[in-house]
């Protein structure tokens, strides 16, 4: 009965997928100390706002 049914497979595959990218990307900001360069683009954008 619910040994052919796979539609719910794929969705946690989804989500183990989905927790990889955001491990991998929490573990390259930090790695790589990308918190200064979250002010600068801020900083970027609003000038051009503000122009």
């Amino acid at each position: 009965m619910f040994l052919g049914d796979e539609a719910g497979a794929a969705a946690s595959e989804y989500a183990v997928s989905l927790a990889f990218i955001i491990a991998a990307v929490a573990a390259a900001a930090s790695l790589f100390d990308l918190t200064a360069v979250f002010p600068a683009i801020v900083e970027k954008i609003s000038a051009l706002i503000n122009q």
